[in-house]
């Protein structure tokens, strides 16, 4: 079965959106990929987390576990 993509595998993928100029370089969008990753309830990392909690003074970000379909 295949993995379902998540949006930052799709926005890292140059198949995908990643092969927009925009996306080609993402060293820049650390704040947005954070805030797409607690949008889309999917795992932060440590430093993630810190970044989340900096920029939304929330202590805890909701996760969901990923769809298999």
């Amino acid at each position: 079965m295949p993995r379902t993509k998540t949006i930052i595998d799709a926005l890292r993928d140059p198949q995908l959106l990643g092969a927009l100029p925009a996306f080609r370089d993402l060293s820049t969008w650390a704040a947005w990929l954070v805030f797409l990753k607690a949008f889309y309830g999917l795992m932060l990392d440590a430093a993630e987390l810190a970044l989340f909690r900096e920029r939304t003074g929330r202590q805890v970000a909701a996760t969901l576990k990923p769809l298999r379909l």
